[in-house]
């Protein structure tokens, strides 16, 4: 269980705080903080979280004096997406999944790199886990519960939990397998630009002739085949894999994108030159007078 810690502020000084283990993804970190008691704003300005480059809000607080209909008590909700749009949403829908007063937040160290959809299940992650370890400490009577009936109260949570731990397995590769979709597709799109920019590049190079350029632009207009592009079966494969292919792909676009740069570059380079003017001399010209035409004016 994460370790139960105390809040330096003293508004916060009696409020217990639940705190999940940090999420690494490509040199990102996200870590959920929660508290049943803390003011949420205070929260969100915990002095661990001040250099994050998000701290995603949410709060569910029971009314002190409102109630509904039946007698039964009403929230106050609210959520800060802070910079990360919709991720503040997805905090909130999880308190009230769980039923559980207080507030979330979970911090993300952006690390340079874009993680695409996946982003969300790691927030919704390092929530659960911070929610999770709340619930088992105030649900402790689980724990301690004697005979055959605490016996299966604990089972019954242990399969819960596994059940839930699936859930999650089962949401991280359904993006996953998306997102990996979506960047194949950018990935075919970027290499038809790159060898768009090669071909430019060699034809001011080597100064082709016109039935050279001609028969160049056929084959970049399409007259020549192409293989076609080979579909990947992701849904049979493991999260670990995916993962690794994952960065594999980040890889590829990147570094597509750096030799594109490139070959701009040198495109732009070789606009700048002009060709030299040809000088003619006038007494290298062969000169006909043409007596003529020639008179003289009198």
């Amino acid at each position: 269980m994460p370790p139960k810690r105390q809040l330096s502020t003293t508004d916060l000084a009696a409020s217990p705080l639940y705190v999940s283990k940090p999420i690494h993804d490509r040199a990102s970190t996200f870590t959920a903080y929660f508290s049943p008691t803390a003011p949420q704003r205070q929260l969100q300005a915990h002095a661990d979280l001040t250099t994050a480059t998000h701290r995603i809000l949410a709060w569910r607080k029971q009314s002190a004096a409102q109630k509904t209909l039946t007698g039964l008590p009403t929230y106050h909700t609210g959520f800060d997406d802070d910079g990360e749009a919709y991720a503040g949403r997805r905090l909130l829908k999880l308190l009230d999944d769980y039923k559980v007063a207080g507030a979330i937040v979970v911090a993300r160290w952006y690390g340079g790199t874009m993680l695409g959809p996946v982003r969300f299940q790691h927030v919704e992650n390092a929530a659960r886990e911070a929610i999770r370890a709340y619930l088992a400490d105030k649900d402790g009577e689980l724990k301690v519960t004697a005979g055959e009936e605490g016996g299966e109260l604990v089972k019954r949570a242990k399969v819960s939990s596994e059940q839930e731990a699936k859930e999650e397995v089962g949401s991280e590769k359904e993006a996953l397998v998306k997102e990996l979709r979506e960047r194949d597709e950018s990935i075919v799109v970027l290499r038809a630009l790159l060898d768009e920019k090669l071909v430019r590049v060699r034809e001011k190079e080597q100064a082709p002739s016109h039935d050279q350029d001609a028969e160049r632009k056929q084959q970049a207009d399409g007259g020549a085949s192409k293989p076609p592009v080979k579909v990947i079966d992701y849904e049979s494969m493991l999260l670990e894999r995916l993962r690794f292919i994952d960065k594999a792909r980040d890889n590829t676009i990147a570094f597509l994108l750096k030799k594109i740069d490139e070959m701009e570059a040198k495109l732009e380079t070789m606009r700048d030159i002009k060709p030299s003017s040809l000088s003619v001399s006038n007494d290298s010209s062969p000169q006909k007078l043409d007596n003529s035409t020639s008179s003289s004016e009198t």
